[in-house]
């Protein structure tokens, strides 16, 4: 995740070979103003949750099979 002038983006990598990814808007969030978040992965999907709205991003089918952690 990155945060640039109050747009939170998740960055997310086009196949499992790595070295092109994109980054996806998931959120707005205000300079100096705390906020919580929490994501998680279940079946091919990421969720990522800011401040109790949620975003959700589609793993490319490369990815099938491989292990993660956040």
């Amino acid at each position: 995740m990155y945060y640039n002038d109050g747009t939170i983006k998740a960055l997310l990598e086009n196949t499992n070979q790595g070295g092109n990814s994109t980054l996806h808007p998931v959120g707005k969030v205000p300079l100096g103003t705390p906020f919580s978040y929490t994501l998680s992965y279940t079946g091919n999907t990421i969720t990522i949750t800011i401040d109790g709205k949620s975003s959700s991003l589609t793993v490319p089918p490369s990815f099938e099979g491989e292990h993660f952690y956040i």
